[in-house]
C-alpha cells in the first residue's frame, strides 16, 4: 500500500495564520495611526520656526518680548492659525486634517528664553504640545 503525499494545508494551518496576521494587524493599526499624527502635527513645530525667526529678530533689534505682539502665519492644510502675543509663539492644529478627536485639540506653545548676559539674544525656546501623546521628538520637552 503505497502514502498518499498531502498536497496543500490544511483547515487549521490556515486558521493559525489567519489568527496571527489578526493579531499582528490588532497591534499594528495603532501604531501606525499615532506615527500618522505625529508625523502631520510636526507640521506645527514648522509652522512655527519661521516666528521664531521673526521673534529672535526682533529681540535682536532691541525689543522686550513683551513688546512683541501681532506677527502671525498663515493657515495650512494642517494649521489653523500662527500667532505671536508676549514673545509667546501659539499655533492651533486643524483637528480633522490631523486626525484627532475634538476633544484631543492639538496645540502647541514656544516660549523663548532672553539671555540675561546679552538680553538681544534667544538663547533657547521650550516647546509644549497638548495632547503630550502627539508631540513630536522637537517638541518633546
Amino acid at each position: 500500500m503505497k502514502k498518499s503525499m498531502q498536497k496543500g494545508f490544511t483547515l487549521i494551518e490556515l486558521l493559525i495564520v489567519v489568527a496571527i496576521i489578526g493579531i499582528l494587524a490588532a497591534i499594528a493599526v495603532p501604531a501606525y495611526t499615532d506615527y500618522r499624527i505625529k508625523a502631520r502635527a510636526s507640521e506645527l513645530i514648522l509652522a512655527a520656526s519661521s516666528m521664531r525667526t521673526a521673534v529672535a529678530e526682533q529681540v535682536q533689534s532691541g525689543r522686550d518680548l513683551v513688546d512683541i505682539d501681532g506677527l502671525a502665519a498663515g493657515a495650512t492644510q494642517y494649521v489653523a492659525a500662527v500667532s505671536v502675543t508676549n514673545g509667546i509663539i501659539g499655533v492651533v492644529g486643524i483637528d480633522a486634517a490631523i486626525g484627532v478627536a475634538a476633544a484631543d485639540h492639538i496645540s502647541i506653545v514656544m516660549t523663548p528664553s532672553v539671555s540675561a548676559v546679552a538680553p538681544t539674544n534667544v538663547v533657547a525656546w521650550s516647546c509644549t504640545m497638548t495632547p503630550t501623546k502627539y508631540a513630536p521628538g522637537t517638541c518633546a520637552g
